[in-house]
Formats: structure tokens, C-alpha cells, sequence
């Protein structure tokens, strides 16, 4: 695989390992809020090293194990979540196995349904405890909703044409090569701001 795709070929074995887990952790982020999207997450957005990040994300994903296995018996709803979330992040998670790239949301998408699962188990367990905890619960529904959806609606403008699009990737992912060339290509030379702009991407790139 060509090391700009995927940094994580470049390094020795067990960094290489201990470092996915701090691409996890961003995935972990982006299920919280997503924020900042991009397509791409190429060199060298995600610096390859085994820091306190990576391993604070490697006990984060030990707890959710335990905690699994736990619920195996008392909740089967919560350990079947849990471990649909992690059985299909674990073929594109470069924990295993290295592939063809470092990062990718699309890689997120099985994985986010156990995540959606784990909490709407959290939010019914709260809801089930009196009528004064499912207010606030209908209420904590309603704000994600409006607030998930209204994000939504903001990122599926970076849609409308490959300018919009590749100056927002390179925004959301400063480090990245790839996304800066892509700005840089994409955006019109018309005006002398727009050609400072492409020469400025083409630089970082």
C-alpha cells in the first residue's frame, strides 16, 4: 500500500499497533460529534506514534470489553452492541491487519449502529427509572436530534461542487498532503486571492 495512504506501513510492528488505537480514539470523537469531516486522512494528518493518547484509548477499549462481558448475562442488549461496534471496526482498524488506508469515516459506518444501539440502551435504562427521568430523557433525545441534524444539513452543503469540497477537507484535516493538492487543484484562478490561495495549498501540500 503507498505510505501516503496509510503512514502506518512505514513504521515498525507493535508502533504501528499502539498508534492505530489513536485512529480509534478519533473514531471514538467523531461518534461524540462530528464536527470536522473529511474524506481523506492521508499523510500526514495522523502522526504515527505510540504517545499517552494511544494507549489511553487502548485501556478505553479494554474497559468496553469488560464491560461486555459483564453484561453478557444481565444485558445482552448492551455486550451484543459493544461487540458489533468492535468486530466491524477490527477488519478496517489497522489493529490486525494494516490496508490501504490510515483512516477513513466511511469505515465507521456498521460500527456507528452498535454505538447507536449502546445508547439508546444508556437513554431507555434512564427512561425506565420514573416519569420524572423520561422528561429528561425526551428532551436529551430531541436536542441530539436537532443537533446531529442540523450538522447534517451543514455537511451535505460541502457537497455542491469539488472546490467547496476539498477546501473543507483541507480545513478538517490540516496535515493532510492529499487534501491541500486536491484544494489546490480545484480551486479557480480567476482573481489573484484565488491564486495566492491554490499556491498557499500547494505549498502545505
Amino acid at each position: 500500500f503507498p505510505f501516503i495512504d496509510n503512514p502506518l506501513t512505514g513504521a515498525g510492528f507493535w508502533t504501528a499497533r499502539v498508534a492505530a488505537f489513536r485512529v480509534i480514539g478519533r473514531y471514538f470523537g467523531l461518534l461524540i460529534w462530528p464536527g470536522r469531516l473529511a474524506p481523506d486522512y492521508s499523510y500526514n494528518e495522523i502522526p504515527v506514534r505510540a504517545d499517552a493518547a494511544s494507549f489511553l484509548v487502548l485501556a478505553l477499549c479494554i474497559a468496553a470489553a469488560a464491560v461486555a462481558i459483564r453484561s453478557w448475562n444481565r444485558a445482552r442488549v448492551l455486550s451484543f452492541a459493544i461487540a458489533f461496534f468492535f468486530v466491524t471496526l477490527a477488519p478496517v482498524s489497522n489493529v490486525f491487519v494494516l490496508i490501504g488506508s490510515i483512516m477513513a469515516e466511511r469505515f465507521l459506518y456498521p460500527p456507528s449502529v452498535g454505538a447507536a444501539a449502546a445508547a439508546v440502551f444508556g437513554v431507555r435504562a434512564v427512561w425506565r427509572r420514573g416519569p420524572a427521568y423520561r422528561i429528561g430523557s425526551y428532551a436529551v433525545a430531541a436536542i441530539l436530534l436537532t443537533v446531529f441534524g442540523a450538522r447534517t444539513y451543514a455537511r451535505n452543503r460541502d457537497w455542491l461542487d469539488d472546490q467547496r469540497f476539498w477546501s473543507r477537507a483541507a480545513d478538517a484535516t490540516p496535515g493532510n498532503a492529499k487534501a491541500h493538492m486536491n484544494a489546490a487543484v480545484t480551486t479557480p484562478l480567476d482573481k489573484r486571492q484565488d491564486r495566492d490561495r491554490a499556491a498557499a495549498h500547494a505549498d502545505l501540500a
